[in-house]
């Protein structure tokens, strides 16, 4: 057994690989790979690593460094076949060899270094392994799915407020904006710079055509980011993903998210949605869990996430 540094050959043992240990059950396809592999702040050649069992690839570890260079955040996963999950030596090398590559990178920065990381909630060896090294539980987030999209309620118009497809091409600064001041107050958020948003907007995973924004006296004042994946998933199904709602304070409490949610919802179910998810924080301290699940969504995994802070 040895733990192998990426190379560029085992771009297609590494796909399998996240297909075959992850149990989201979401098909992992090579373009969305290829384009986190892509992203400035990731380097597959320092941050991915192969377990090899005489000649096969059996369990990976990722490094996943912070797009934010002024904050000193960087996160890990790793994953084995099961058949190795009850091997600590292992599981041990697997994070120290994460965490080493993660000091390294640290010296980039300035400030403490934090270090995060996750595992599914039912996953006693993982979390036992991270427990064993020091990291300890700090929240809980939970992949919620809305299996008959088709059933929910159609949104209702917010007195002052026009909801509208995003225009890239002017509202960019007013986009992230509004999505600082949504999400501020939020476990461990970070305000982004217009910069930072672009390679996500370059990317396939921004869909224009998918993507809104409610604005109020000429301000924007929510947003809400959704994608159709691509292809079906393992489970068969073809999946929307809500993936950003935020509303700045003044306006939360109106019916503004609760109507964001439906439109992007209605407009993934129309474009060929089946099903649709989100992934919420259990302690989001203005409701999203609430809400989520009063618009008929279910929690279908549930993440650990834990933590350890190093000078």
């Amino acid at each position: 057994m040895k733990i192998k540094p990426y190379e560029e050959g085992d771009f297609d043992d590494y796909l399998r690989l996240a297909n075959e240990l992850d149990r989201q059950g979401r098909a992992v396809i090579a373009e969305d790979l290829r384009t986190s592999f892509e992203l400035p702040w990731v380097d597959p050649m320092r941050d991915v690593a192969l377990v090899i069992e005489g000649t096969e690839p059996v369990g990976y570890a990722r490094v996943a460094r912070s797009s934010d260079a002024a904050l000193n955040r960087q996160r890990f996963n790793v994953a084995v076949a099961e058949r190795l999950r009850g091997d600590a030596a292992l599981l041990d090398a697997l994070i120290e060899w994460c965490e080493g590559r993660i000091r390294a990178a640290a010296r980039e920065y300035a400030g403490p270094l934090q270090i995060r990381t996750s595992c599914y909630d039912d996953e006693a060896w993982c979390a036992a392994a991270l427990e064993r090294r020091g990291y300890r539980l700090v929240r809980y987030y939970a992949r919620m799915d809305h299996n008959e999209p088709a059933a929910l309620a159609p949104e209702a118009p917010v007195p002052g407020v026009t909801v509208r497809p995003f225009e890239r091409e002017r509202e960019t600064p007013a986009l992230v904006d509004a999505f600082n001041r949504g999400f501020a107050g939020h476990y461990e958020f970070h305000p982004m710079t217009v910069e930072q948003f672009e390679p996500f907007f370059d990317s396939h995973w921004f869909q224009a055509e998918n993507t809104f924004v409610a604005e109020a006296g000429g301000e924007i004042v929510a947003v809400c980011l959704n994608r159709l994946e691509p292809e079906p998933q393992a489970d068969g199904y073809r999946w929307g993903v809500v993936q950003q709602l935020a509303v700045v304070p003044p306006w939360r409490g109106k019916g503004l998210g609760r109507a964001l949610l439906r439109r992007g919802v209605r407009v993934l179910r129309e474009a060929g949605a089946e099903r649709v998810y989100l992934w919420v924080d259990y302690a989001n301290p203005f409701g999203a869990k609430e809400l989520y699940y009063a618009e008929g969504f279910v929690d279908r995994y549930i993440s650990r996430n834990y933590a350890k802070d190093e000078e």
